[in-house]
Formats: structure tokens, sequence, C-alpha cells
């Protein structure tokens, strides 16, 4: 009789110890899920290191296409405010990259 009762607590404590496994995880989710939804900061400039953070296109491609002639269709307009770095205005980005609606 000893034994049923001794396996019936070890199953209380495995099943309890799977409970806090499971809450440290659906914590732990909770905290990717916030920093996943979390809104960047909303600059009206983007450099290309952040476009290709943001939508997925490769750095490269966009200062190429920046390069183009204005008359392209591929064309993105750019700007230089200080150095070599060029800047792309979020609002133009986000036309030509996102689906029209």
């Amino acid at each position: 009789m000893s034994d049923i009762n001794k396996k019936t607590t070890d199953h209380s404590d495995s099943n309890s110890e799977e409970s806090d496994k499971i809450s440290s995880i659906e914590k732990k989710l909770d905290i990717v899920i916030s920093a996943l939804e979390a809104k960047p900061k909303r600059t009206k400039y983007l450099t290309a290191q952040m476009i290709e953070k943001e939508f997925g296109i490769d750095q490269r491609t966009i200062l190429n296409r920046s390069n183009l002639p204005p008359s392209d269709k591929r064309y993105i307009p750019s700007l230089k405010m200080n150095g070599r770095r060029k800047y792309f205005e979020r609002k133009v980005i986000n036309r030509l990259l996102n689906p029209a609606k």
C-alpha cells in the first residue's frame, strides 16, 4: 500500500515540475513575442542597413538601385546628408516595397 502512495506523490511532483517548466517557457515566449511586436523607432529616413533589417531586402540591392538613372523603373530615390551614407525616405520605401492596397 505504501508503494501506491509513493507513486501518487511522485506523480504529483512530476506534474508540478512540468507545470513549472511550462510556465517558465510561457514567460519566455511572452518576452520574445513582445520584443517582436515592439515597434522600432519610426524615423523619417532609413539607411540601407535599416531597410534590410525591416524589409528583408539586401542592402546592396537598395544601394545599386539608387544608382540607376531616375528614368529606370527600378530606381529608388535617395539623398546624402553628410558624408557618403545614403538615406531613403521611409514613406517612399513603404510605397515601393509594400504591395498596393
